[in-house]
């Protein structure tokens, strides 16, 4: 994938080029709820379609992920791009070229709602969130990256520092659909796997930044985005090395190195109880929180050491 500096510059280049490439817009609401409302407030008729009706998740498809044919100055693609640049968060839509048929683009995508894991035990596939197709493409070889683009043709995916990536498949020109193939025909590699949990760490550092700003903003207000980030995922590499895997006790955890100091999990009596073998270890952080004295959090914040953050 290539930095794209100005991709609706690019998008007006490539479609120059060729003129059966037509402009789509693939994404997940379970990665940005405004994006559904969004669409029926820009577009007076959209040309829309939800990725699982007429497959075996047609029962979930409120949490269905869409695909949206636009025009080149569709108010919708206006918008996307306009405020994916100014959220800079990796949470809008993935906006793709094709000169296929909508339907075979359908049954593609459809073909991919489950995978395989190394394992090979199904599991649902949220490739429309851009954060799990960034992770999946940034592990794989380029024959796995034509697997799951199939029809696509030029693909932008929103980067850091307000820049798009752009990842350009010749073969999607291509692309013919395997009639024999049956969802899930996928199979996830470790690598791919390994790539995600990585991505997933990641998603959850970035909830606690904004909770952070929301909350406690006095105590971030001199950080950049880049370097909270930078620290909250240490900071849940930290956790981990106490077995701490429920979401909650993680967050708390990672805002406590804030609130009270960054080394605080090293205070003897806390380090003690978060390593207490006689508690079950889901317990332990709850336990910690509910048993240690005033005293000892305030020996906690005096010992506080920046460089805990190293």
């Amino acid at each position: 994938m290539t930095p794209c500096d100005d991709i609706k510059t690019a998008i007006e280049v490539q479609l120059d080029q060729n003129e059966n490439l037509a402009i789509y817009i693939l994404f997940d609401p379970a990665a940005s709820e405004s994006l559904p409302g969004e669409l029926f407030l820009k577009e007076e008729q959209p040309n829309y379609h939800l990725l699982f009706m007429e497959t075996e998740l047609s029962k979930l498809v409120d949490a269905s992920p869409y695909l949206v044919k636009v025009s080149p100055d569709s108010p919708f693609l206006k918008w996307c791009i306009e405020q994916a640049e100014a959220a800079n968060n990796h949470l809008f839509p993935i906006i793709y070229l094709s000169s296929h048929s909508i339907e075979n683009q359908l049954n593609h995508w459809r073909s991919l709602l489950k995978v395989n894991t190394p394992e090979g035990e199904a599991m649902l596939f949220r490739f429309a969130d851009p954060r799990v197709l960034f992770a999946y493409l940034g592990a794989s070889k380029p024959e796995q990256q034509q697997l799951l683009l199939g029809p696509v043709e030029a693909l932008y995916i929103q980067a850091e520092a307000n820049t798009w990536l752009n990842l350009n498949n010749v073969a999607g020109a291509d692309f013919q659909l395997n009639p024999e193939l049956t969802m899930p025909w996928l199979k996830l590699t470790d690598q791919q796997v390994d790539a995600f949990e990585i991505q997933a760490q990641l998603n959850l550092s970035w909830q606690i930044v904004q909770h952070l700003k929301e909350q406690h903003m006095d105590l971030v207000e001199e950080q950049t985005d880049h370097d909270l980030q930078e620290m909250t995922y240490k900071g849940l590499q930290k956790a981990a090395k106490y077995g701490l895997t429920d979401e909650v006790d993680l967050i708390s955890f990672v805002v406590m190195m804030f609130v009270v100091a960054p080394n605080f999990a090293e205070q003897p009596a806390i380090k003690a109880r978060l390593t207490d073998e006689s508690i079950p270890e889901d317990e332990r952080f709850e336990y910690m929180v509910e048993s240690t004295t005033e005293e000892e959090w305030e020996a906690a914040v005096e010992a506080y050491d920046i460089e805990a953050w190293d």
